[in-house]
């Protein structure tokens, strides 16, 4: 490419970013979460988990905290401080075999979660809002690389869930 060329790249790739950031656009996410009714502080008041997996429930509460905290306009209280109440609702867990050997061994492997959430007011417990079914799935190979499957499936549903609020689903 000649100098002319680069220049020309360079202005177009400015004019395209300034328009992008102009016009609203964001990585989703870093997009703040827009809080339903203007709450502001949040308490995590159940998390059903019909699975047989004991970390899932502190993982899930541990992320989704991690997440609505890092963008931002929530804080996490006390429930006799709390405007919201979060309940999250693991509707599946899976981890299952994609991939076997004709001698039954695992080559590849897939997660897999499915949950729900709501916000209820504190104070008279109407339902404020409710999210979409939030599905992840991630496959690993190895059971070296499942527990990081594992983290990067809770991770991946937590920011669902804030891009839904962000988006005001």
């Amino acid at each position: 490419m000649n100098k002319a060329s680069v220049g020309m790249v360079s202005t177009a790739f400015l004019l395209i970013s300034l328009a992008l950031s102009s016009c609203g656009y964001h990585l989703s996410s870093s997009v703040p979460i827009d809080m339903p009714h203007g709450i502001t502080s949040l308490y995590i008041e159940q998390v059903e988990n019909p699975s047989t997996e004991p970390w899932l429930e502190s993982r899930l509460i541990s992320e989704v905290r991690d997440e609505f905290s890092r963008r931002g306009q929530v804080s996490w209280v006390d429930r006799d401080q709390a405007q919201g109440l979060l309940h999250l609702i693991i509707t599946r867990y899976r981890d299952y075999t994609k991939v076997e050997t004709a001698e039954e061994e695992s080559l590849k492997s897939e997660i897999a979660l499915s949950l729900e959430a709501r916000i209820l007011s504190a104070q008279n417990m109407e339902v404020l809002w409710i999210s979409s079914p939030v599905h992840v799935r991630e496959s690993f190979t190895g059971s070296s690389e499942k527990n990081r499957a594992e983290e990067r499936v809770v991770r991946d549903a937590a920011d669902i869930l804030a891009n839904q609020l962000s988006a005001g689903f």
